[in-house]
């Protein structure tokens, strides 16, 4: 058995954790891990303890999630370049928006500059 003491800068407190190595069997090799004064839910009392059935169900979701995640990663990055195309088309028509905005205002000061021209004449 070993104790290792670890400092835990959250709580600023230190705990002992306790590993225990059990050898009932030569080929099964189960490791044990106690911690006292810790704030988690009640450890696994043996790494080794799952059953096949349980054990290749766990695996089987494993794949599955993988599986899943890898379909999504595909669509995501799908979204992100359609994204890329819309901002990249939003700043291209903004400053074509910003563009033709100015030419309506040069075109305002300009008629109004011809209306005091005409206002004066007569």
């Amino acid at each position: 058995m070993t104790d290792d003491i670890i400092f835990n800068h959250e709580t600023e407190q230190n705990r002992r954790i306790s590993v225990e190595f059990v050898e009932d069997d030569d080929e099964d090799h189960s490791i044990s891990l106690t911690s006292k004064c810790s704030i988690d839910d009640q450890p696994m009392d043996k790494v080794g303890g799952l059953d096949d059935k349980k054990l290749n169900s766990l695996y089987d979701n494993w794949l599955e999630l993988d599986a899943e995640l890898r379909t999504f990663e595909l669509k995501h990055k799908e979204y992100v370049r359609k994204l890329d195309e819309v901002e990249l088309l939003k700043t291209k028509y903004k400053n074509e928006f910003d563009k033709y905005k100015k030419r309506i205002f040069t075109l305002q000061k300009d008629v109004a500059q011809l209306q005091k021209s005409y206002a004066k004449k007569g």
